[in-house]
């Protein structure tokens, strides 16, 4: 999550933007940071990939949520629960503009607390080689392990030596679940709500010319994005035509082998583009009313 001041595009002050997404997102705001045509207020949290996973990052800065220790090492990448200080003061009295890059309808959870896809791949399944991938296989296909696979999958690990304390507790309570479009829609209204802000929804990369699971994948969620935008009434902004109109081996890192990453010479020409779009949001918005003095207003005075 990082929060920047932006010029508004009539010289009247600035927009206070918070921005959750991949570095996709977090990266070409801080191109524009380093290049002084954007502030930087405050910084914090790393990445999110879906809706349900950047609200819950918002809870954290307010102090909302108790988050189990076994779910910290999928939930950041250092495993350690954050304390964003700066991020709440950034945030105490909301913001004008919300950006909300969807990059990912997979979202992992462990109880109520979501997981990072990647960090549930790489920490929980890849270190354990083959013990854990029919696990794996199951809970991407059905959502969840039934008893059988999960005790095979323990039998794998002891027999290999290399079970820990709290895998049986993942191994049962680890569950993935497809955001819908009602899904997006209500995870955005919250964050716009509890920043009093209006949003901007950005979708994932798709290269125009490629075909595969990846690509088609994308496309897909850009679609749910777009309609999940029109059913909250939210602007999508999808950046796959930009990358298409500069070339890929600009735009994207390796020579446009990466579809991960945008290169360094593009940041700053996606980062002017997504700064356009905020303000182009802030301007269609009437002045917005601080979270603390909307939530006043809708509580009845008692006499």
């Amino acid at each position: 999550m990082i929060v920047v001041d932006i010029p508004s595009a009539t010289g009247g002050g600035h927009i206070r933007t918070a921005a959750l997404g991949s570095c996709r997102v977090h990266q070409p705001m801080h191109a524009l940071a380093e290049s002084g045509e954007i502030m930087s207020v405050a910084t914090g949290l790393h990445k999110s990939h879906t809706a349900c996973h950047a609200l819950y990052l918002l809870k954290i800065v307010a102090a909302e949520v108790t988050v189990p220790p076994v779910a910290l090492p999928y939930l950041f990448n250092n495993g350690i629960m954050p304390r964003p200080r700066n991020l709440r003061d950034a945030a105490k009295d909301g913001a004008d503009v919300l950006i909300l890059e969807v990059c990912s309808a997979n979202q992992f959870f462990y109880g109520d607390t979501p997981l990072q896809e990647h960090l549930v791949a790489d920490k929980l399944v890849k270190p354990y080689g083959r013990a854990l991938l029919g696990w794996y296989r199951q809970v991407c296909l059905s959502g969840v392990a039934d008893e059988p696979c999960v005790q095979t999958s323990l039998t794998n690990l002891r027999d290999g030596g290399l079970e820990f304390e709290n895998m049986e507790a993942l191994l049962r309570g680890v569950r993935l679940r497809r955001q819908s479009v009602q899904d997006i829609s209500r995870d955005l209204t919250e964050m716009g709500e509890r920043l009093g802000a209006a949003c901007l929804l950005v979708g994932p990369i798709s290269i125009e010319d490629r075909r595969g699971a990846l690509m088609t994948e994308r496309r897909a969620l850009m679609d749910r994005i777009e309609a999940a935008g029109a059913e909250c009434n939210v602007p999508t902004f999808d950046p796959s035509p930009l990358v298409s109109q500069f070339g890929r081996e600009f735009a994207l890192a390796g020579n446009g082998r990466d579809v991960y990453h945008y290169s360094r010479a593009f940041m700053p020409v996606i980062g002017k583009v997504l700064l356009e779009r905020i303000q182009d949001v802030s301007e269609s918005v009437a002045v917005r009313t601080p979270p603390q003095e909307a939530a006043a207003a809708a509580t009845p005075v008692s006499h």
